[in-house]
């Protein structure tokens, strides 16, 4: 019970008595120690508990809030709570504020700097706390620290994610893969069909020419089909070369000041029968001012070569083929436009990948490993210059157009005609007369080959099948010149020059020796020269080429008006 005891006076100002008030304060006496219980039980809290007002100034703050922030009561106490500790809210405060006025309660996840300036995530729970009066007039808020709990999280999350892209890697590295497989099964059946398509005929005529002596029509026939069938499947291995120098960084341009028009037209011209023969008209349409580019010669014309040849291939009887170089200030453009079969638009990103092909099936119309495009991307970017490919659609025809970086270089005409007159000039006679060449071979076709087609220029040519056997050769015959395989059984080409090699000068050791042989690669080439060889010539060498080559190093190489011809000719 709560008393209160007034005073009562008389007029003169004494005491005659007093009056009791007696209230009853059980109530008020529990609430006060309840409140009491809880600040104990917040201040003890390991949770940080702040009681606010409404517009965030800090009325409570327990030891819990001090341990979480590094802020001492008294430090925060009469601050605004989001300015003390720079909070960063999930959205923005003002929708936080009115949900809590409406459902009288917020929980999310807020982030807040501490007193040394580190950051921490709090899972927050926001309750309104009404007055005596009744209304509401303060915020309590409790904060739990999830700052080492969302960082778990996060690397959880992250790790999760990691997994799903190692995932989808291996899943795109395995269709890759398979696409990759069945591009390599593809195209390992088209390279046997094209092959063996060649092979077919070669062999076919040639047992056709053994079993009897032959019309003069019917040999001719014969040899232009083997000596068309052969070329083609040079033409397929060399390709396979091409890509394989290309992929590995292997392959290297001599570059050379050149006219693009003049290695354009050569291009057409050498088209032109197949063109012909195949009743598709080859048209040119060039610039009349000189166009210069900075180029290897031989790889542009085997990119206007590969793309013209394609577009003929892919136009039927009746269509047309037109090749149009233009120019602007910087680039060289020609464009090989055809009315013919089209590209699929599905297709059409794919159209310079290497062994992609429209139509790889057995049912397809026209052969091919599915190389030369990719090969014409590649020399014409390691020119510096970029392909392309449209088309309206199938049937309905396709352009390739090359850009090349062009120089600004003016010649003179007069000095352009003699260039190519030089260029064209005929080849200077060729006599082997009185030169010994040893021949080293393991194949007898091989041997018998080049001894016909060195006999025929007059040299003398002595053949051995083996290392063991060429040595005695030399040492009998002294040639004046070696032509040597490199793979063969037992000891192979490069250990037979460096067998020469020691020999001294009076017996041969300086003896000058080419390399003929099918390893292509330029890894192939640097080591038969460091082994000793002078040259290198790839199989199959053209005949003339290995006439020149020899004659060069026996120094018979006369120049002469007079074309080169074998001496069964003269």
């Amino acid at each position: 019970m709560h008393v209160e005891y007034v005073p009562e006076h008389n007029v003169e100002g004494n005491v005659i008595g007093f009056v009791a008030a007696v209230s009853d304060i059980t109530g008020r006496r529990r609430a006060d120690d309840a409140m009491r219980e809880q600040a104990e039980l917040l201040d003890i809290s390991h949770e940080a508990v702040i009681s606010r007002e409404l517009g965030g100034r800090i009325t409570y703050w327990n030891h819990g809030a001090e341990e979480l922030y590094g802020f001492s009561k008294a430090e925060a106490t009469g601050t605004i709570s989001h300015s003390l500790l720079s909070t960063v809210f999930p959205k923005p405060l003002e929708e936080i504020q009115k949900h809590l006025q409406q459902f009288g309660r917020w929980e999310g996840e807020l982030v807040n700097k501490r007193k040394d300036g580190s950051v921490l995530i709090t899972a927050s729970r926001w309750v309104l706390r009404r007055g005596r009066n009744g209304s509401h007039d303060s915020v309590m808020e409790i904060d739990s620290d999830i700052t080492i709990q969302k960082r778990n999280e996060d690397q959880m999350r992250e790790a999760s994610l990691e997994r799903e892209r190692l995932l989808d890697a291996e899943r795109a590295a395995r269709a890759e893969a398979e696409r990759a497989n069945r591009l390599k099964e593809d195209f390992l059946s088209t390279l046997s069909h094209e092959l063996r398509t060649p092979l077919n005929a070669i062999l076919g005529w040639t047992s056709i020419l053994e079993r009897g002596t032959p019309n003069t029509e019917t040999l001719r026939e014969g040899l232009s089909v083997i000596s068309r069938n052969a070329r083609a499947q040079t033409q397929l291995i060399e390709d396979l070369l091409d890509m394989s120098r290309i992929t590995s960084g292997k392959l290297r341009l001599e570059l050379e000041r050149l006219d693009l028009a003049e290695s354009l037209a050569a291009a057409v011209e050498s088209l032109r029968p197949v063109a012909d023969a195949r009743g598709v008209q080859l048209t040119k349409s060039f610039n009349s001012e000189r166009t210069f580019v900075m180029g290897d010669s031989q790889r542009l014309q085997q990119v206007a070569w590969n793309v013209i040849s394609n577009a003929i291939k892919f136009t039927p009887k009746g269509g047309s083929v037109q090749v149009v170089l233009t120019q602007t200030q910087s680039q060289l453009e020609f464009s090989v436009i055809d009315n013919g079969k089209g590209i699929h638009p599905e297709f059409l990103p794919y159209v310079f990948e290497r062994f992609r092909q429209a139509d790889a099936s057995a049912k397809r119309a026209v052969g091919g490993l599915g190389l030369g495009l990719a090969i014409v991307k590649q020399l014409v970017e390691l020119h510096g210059g970029t392909v392309r490919a449209s088309s309206p659609g199938e049937g309905l025809g396709s352009t390739f157009t090359i850009a090349l970086p062009r120089i600004s270089i003016q010649v003179p005409a007069k000095e352009i005609s003699d260039r190519g007159m030089e260029t064209s000039r005929r080849y200077p006679q060729i006599s082997l007369d009185g030169v010994r060449v040893l021949v080293v071979d393991d194949e007898l076709d091989v041997r018998d080959l080049i001894r016909h087609i060195l006999g025929s220029y007059s040299a003398t040519v002595i053949t051995a099948s083996s290392v063991a056997e060429a040595m005695d050769s030399f040492r009998k015959h002294q040639p004046h010149v070696i032509v040597s395989d490199i793979g063969m059984p037992d000891q192979d080409g490069y250990e037979f020059i460096r067998l020469v090699r020691k020999l001294r000068r009076e017996e041969g050791g300086q003896t000058p020796a080419a390399a003929l042989t099918a390893y292509a690669r330029m890894q192939d080439r640097r080591q038969a020269l460091l082994a000793g060889y002078q040259t290198h010539i790839v199989k199959p060498a053209d005949p003339l080429e290995l006439v020149t080559v020899i004659a060069s190093l026996a120094g018979k190489l006369v120049a002469n008006d007079r074309s080169s011809r074998p001496a069964s000719e003269k």
